[in-house]
């Protein structure tokens, strides 16, 4: 094998390399929506409990429009928090996408960092062949 495979091989290697730190990026920004939408999932189901207190009337009797109002914010808390859950399930969906291109661009990674040292060795193990069959060649002269 030639020296210019085994640094085609290196440089195939180190795309791989970028590409694996871009989803790697990429990764580390979809956990942070994800840790996002958690506490947001959190402060919605509060938030419905809260107001699930308030509509219960506590000591004292609600007016109709009380009532209405809680009902609209309870609505309106339940959509979102479903809105939310449907955009966690979705994270998680892109996140392990994520993960198993990361480890198939690391495995490529990997092999082609293989084929370079192996093409490394065997022009080297060429070279020094030669190198052996010219002393011997010049010794037997």
């Amino acid at each position: 094998m030639s020296p210019r495979r085994a640094n085609l091989y290196s440089l195939m290697a180190r795309k791989q390399q970028t590409q694996l730190s871009r989803i790697a990026n990429a990764l580390n920004v979809e956990n942070a929506r994800q840790m996002q939408q958690f506490d947001m999932a959190d402060r919605l189901r509060q938030m419905l409990e809260e107001n699930n207190l308030q509509s219960d009337g506590g000591n004292h009797p609600l007016t109709l429009g009380q009532l209405a109002t809680a009902h609209s914010m309870g609505q309106l808390l339940v959509k979102q928090l479903e809105q939310t859950n449907h955009e966690l399930d979705e994270g998680q969906k892109r996140q392990s996408a994520l993960k198993k291109d990361m480890a198939q661009v690391g495995q490529r990674e990997r092999i082609l960092k293989e084929r370079a040292e192996e093409a490394r060795r065997a022009a080297m193990s060429e070279h020094q062949n030669k190198q052996d069959q010219m002393l011997m060649e010049t010794r037997n002269r």
